[in-house]
């Protein structure tokens, strides 16, 4: 069980891994912007020359910047000692299954039952702020816009989106405004705010925001498409979400028989129950299910999210 869990979380840390530097692939687009005169895009590019280190430091880097997000998510919500409940509900009812089922020794079912806990709460959050952010920052836009069509200066528009705007988006806006109002640097606060908004449209918006603050731009007309764009997602996500669910139920349903299985056999039969749960053998069968289904589970999300 110990090695499979050192596996488990070996790969997860190698992809999240990739996925951070892809994110700091994105932020290197400021680095091939060449100003004409000392500004805020050069102050970009000396942060980002700063942070050209070895692999291990990149390594180092990512695994921090996963923590702190991951730590984000776990701090989202009103109260902080809810969260620790859930934990501990977890935690606890990790060890309940294991004492009725599985008989691993405590020490092993402790570290687990928290990663599972963990791990649980920030997939579900994770995917809560995904859901706002999709269905928040489309209003926003449209407030920005009318905003500089109004004659306002591009930064003097987040006040008006914090007051408007709810949700994850309109706490990062009222962020941004007050770090601006206390004088803090506008890049610092822009690529802050992307750290709790990591997603591709959101770095699109305060890239043309940088951008747009050096050298000028049609900012209404760049947002209006964006806002067009995200739209435009949407429908198709859920075009995508309806002609998919039925591969989705399918998926999840045979997902679940194996282990509904060998709940069933504890009852019907249980020296094959005992038999795969207590020799090495049938711990080695146990671990190819779990290990099969996950990766098969991923593998066919995968595909899902590519269907257009």
């Amino acid at each position: 069980m110990i090695i499979v869990l050192s596996v488990a979380l070996i790969f997860a840390a190698i992809m999240n891994i990739i996925l951070l530097r892809r994110r700091r692939e994105r932020l290197q687009v400021f680095y091939n912007v060449e100003p004409k005169t000392t500004s805020l895009l050069s102050l970009v590019e000396s942060q980002i020359n700063s942070k050209q280190q070895s692999f291990s430091d990149e390594v180092l880097f990512g695994i921090n910047a996963w923590i702190r997000f991951n730590y984000r998510l776990l701090m989202m919500g009103p109260s902080k000692a809810k969260t620790f409940m859930y934990i501990l509900f977890g935690t606890v009812a990790c060890i309940f299954l294991n004492h009725k089922y599985l008989n691993y020794d405590i020490y092993v079912v402790i570290p687990v039952g928290l990663f599972v806990s963990i791990a649980a709460i920030c997939i579900i959050r994770k995917k809560k702020l995904k859901t706002e952010f999709y269905a928040n920052f489309p209003e926003a836009l449209n407030i920005i816009t009318g905003l500089i069509a109004s004659g306002y200066a591009i930064t003097t528009t987040f006040k008006n989106c914090a007051n408007s705007v709810e949700g994850i988006v309109g706490e990062t806006f009222k962020e941004m405004n007050d770090r601006l109002e206390v004088g803090d640097s506008v890049e610092n606060v822009m690529l802050n705010s992307y750290m709790q908004l990591p997603f591709p449209e959101y770095y699109f918006f305060i890239l043309t925001v940088m951008v747009n603050l050096d050298s000028g731009g049609e900012l209404k007309e760049i947002f209006g498409r964006l806002s067009k764009m995200l739209t435009n997602n949407r429908i198709m996500a859920k075009t995508r979400d309806g002609k998919t669910a039925e591969l989705r139920m399918t998926m999840y349903i045979l997902g679940v028989m194996p282990f509904l299985f060998i709940l069933v056999l504890r009852f019907v039969s249980e020296t094959n129950y005992n038999l795969l749960m207590s020799t090495d053998g049938g711990r080695y069968i146990l671990y190819y299910v779990i290990g099969s289904v996950t990766f098969g589970f991923l593998l066919i999300r995968n595909w899902i999210s590519k269907i257009i």
